[in-house]
């Protein structure tokens, strides 16, 4: 395995592995459809997958996107179902895995006015795994340490699958 970096508003931790020599052909992105309006912003995980799937349009690998519900009792189920209608060659797993975020405004400004402050700590974690074989064969974590906009998270990801060598 091989850890590579990208040096934007996020920090990507990346690892590929070093046998598996294809490259992304037909591929199924499966993310949690949990609500993250709260933190991130509605719909964000919806509107990282749709700007992957139309960046890997422009890279003429066919995508389709199926989202699944934590809550569920058999999680798999819609995967499985795309996976049997889709035929996909590659599957990407998106979730996020943890945000912190806090806001909080204080009174120390010399006019008495008041000053708001916001931090963030989101991780999101992104793999791909071979249909074929069910193997792992790519998977970073990006840390951010602002709100993470989509499009921004999904031309990182491309970015990385780049240096991955799988686009």
């Amino acid at each position: 395995m091989v850890l590579s970096g990208c040096s934007t508003a996020g920090k990507f931790k990346s690892m590929r592995d070093q046998a598996y020599e294809g490259k992304l052909e037909r591929v199924l992105l499966v993310y949690s459809a949990e609500n993250r309006a709260g933190a991130l912003g509605r719909d964000f995980s919806r509107r990282v997958m749709s700007r992957l799937a139309d960046s890997l349009a422009r890279q003429n690998v066919p995508s389709e996107a199926v989202p699944f519900a934590s809550s569920a009792l058999d999680q798999a189920a819609p995967v499985k179902a795309a996976a049997a209608r889709f035929a996909p060659g590659q599957i990407l797993y998106f979730r996020v895995a943890s945000i912190k975020s806090t806001s909080w405004m204080h009174w120390t400004d010399v006019n008495d006015l008041p000053v708001y402050t916001h931090t963030v700590a989101a991780t999101l974690e992104f793999s791909v795994s071979d249909s074929k074989t069910d193997k792992t064969i790519w998977r970073t974590e990006a840390l951010y340490y602002v709100d993470p906009r989509p499009q921004d998270v999904a031309n990182s990801v491309i970015a990385q699958l780049r240096t991955a060598r799988l686009l």
